[in-house]
């Protein structure tokens, strides 16, 4: 049986750091960022988008199912608070690299948003596997965006001129 208050919350959760992300990196991506050299395999810019809408989507299902999976109110607690320590990890990131142009700064972030995706992936997997198994594509996309944003400052140093 579905835990409704719960779903909401995973739910409104993912969707305003989903619009506060789009918020933060739209003037970037169509001022400062396009003319600047990228890494090797960038994706075009509509492929975004797409990508981080269903990693949300799997990230609330995940954080859903852990919530719900964990067993007492001490660890839903903790499933609570890495459910927004990534969240707003995931909105530092992007306010830091599109917002501000910080990309050295950014690319601290998303390593150390990685390191929070590991741990909160061992954690899940300790609750649900199926809420483990929603993290991944998570976990995988961020490691590629460490790639991309580490070509980014190799290639236009530690801030974007704007």
């Amino acid at each position: 049986m579905a835990d409704i208050r719960k779903l909401v919350w995973c739910t409104a959760a993912t969707a305003v750091t989903m619009a506060v992300g789009a918020r933060l990196n739209n003037a970037a991506v169509a001022g400062w960022y396009q003319p600047l050299p990228k890494a090797p395999f960038t994706p075009p810019d509509a492929v975004f988008p797409v990508v981080w809408s269903v990693i949300y989507v799997l990230i609330a299902a995940s954080f859903y199912l852990a919530l719900t999976a964990a067993p007492g109110k001490h660890e839903q607690a903790g499933v609570n608070g890495l459910f927004i320590s990534q969240l707003l990890m995931h909105i530092l990131w992007t306010f830091s690299f599109f917002y501000c142009g910080y990309i050295g700064f950014a690319l601290l972030v998303v390593v150390a948003l990685c390191a929070l995706s590991v741990y909160t992936l061992r954690r899940f997997y300790a609750f649900s596997r199926a809420a483990a198994a929603f993290f991944v594509p998570c976990l995988v996309w961020l490691l590629f965006a460490v790639w991309l944003n580490a070509g980014f400052v190799y290639l236009n140093g530690l801030s974007a001129n704007f």
